[in-house]
């Protein structure tokens, strides 16, 4: 078999392709094992700014708050994850900044604990650990794609982030 001799003198060097950074986010966040994109549900939560990060699985950078759902009438705690570049876009949004106490002159007015609630899109993917005793647990956490926010005293929904590929590809057609 011959090969063809390749002439790389037509290559321009300064062409670069440009990546989207949402692909690879998308191809690992929101496809399952088979590569079947997951479906994405869309709720309201209420996050607490307890920001925590997951020692199980989870990928360095991945933002993660303690949330809670209504469920059939019940406060249902959750977490809510906001992962590669979508966590990015979190750290640059007006969100983190609503959730990051201000810095107060007087401390004792300091209230650490605040909450906001939050539009989100996202979806739901079933993480699996080993307790220090060996008993396996199995949580589900939301993934977020998007999320919607109304700061206080203004009119206007914030939307940051963005929905995955494939549900972008749909909505466009």
């Amino acid at each position: 078999m011959a090969f063809k001799k390749l002439d790389f003198s037509k290559l321009d060097p300064n062409h670069r392709v440009q990546r989207d950074p949402y692909t690879d986010d998308d191809r690992r966040l929101f496809r399952d094992k088979t590569g079947a994109p997951r479906k994405i549900h869309r709720g309201t939560v209420v996050v607490d700014m307890d920001e925590r990060r997951h020692p199980r699985g989870a990928f360095m950078g991945d933002v993660s708050y303690r949330a809670r759902v209504q469920r059939d009438g019940k406060a249902q705690e959750i977490t809510l994850t906001f992962s590669g570049e979508r966590a990015d876009v979190l750290r640059e949004g007006r969100v983190e900044a609503a959730l990051s106490p201000p810095l107060l002159e007087d401390v004792a007015d300091f209230d650490s604990h605040i909450e906001l609630t939050l539009e989100v899109e996202g979806a739901w993917v079933p993480r699996n650990w080993k307790d220090r005793q060996g008993k396996w647990h199995k949580a589900w956490e939301l993934i977020v794609a998007r999320w919607h926010y109304t700061p206080k005293g203004a009119d206007e929904v914030l939307v940051e982030g963005r929905l995955p590929f494939a549900e972008t590809q749909e909505e466009a057609a």
